[in-house]
């Protein structure tokens, strides 16, 4: 398996747990919901999803899913692989929690 698509997927499914955790505040009348990741995260910060070392985790992980997908020579190592992969598993693992947390409230 390529190692960029093992970053770019660690990201997906980081990004897409995000999404799932975060209560969206309410649209303004002729306001588009913003479907931008970084708009996501700081949802995810100010409801607590995520501490500001956790933010500044994701966001490393946007950049190495960045270099995956634009670069023709990312230059990405099975450890940048595996360390992506298993800091996204964490995480997706932290905000499932709080989802069933919330749920369970």
């Amino acid at each position: 398996m390529p190692l960029p698509y093992v970053v770019s997927q660690a990201w997906l499914r980081v990004e897409q747990a995000i999404r799932d955790a975060v209560d969206i505040p309410p649209a303004r009348p002729g306001y588009r919901r913003p479907a931008r990741p970084l708009n996501y995260l700081g949802w995810a910060r100010e409801q607590g999803l995520l501490t500001n070392e956790e933010l500044g985790v994701v966001r490393r992980l946007r950049e190495m899913r960045n270099l995956a997908a634009h670069s023709l020579d990312a230059d990405i190592t099975m450890t940048d692989a595996l360390r992506d992969q298993d800091i996204a598993d964490a995480l997706i693992q932290k905000l499932k929690n709080a989802t069933q947390a919330k749920k369970s409230e």
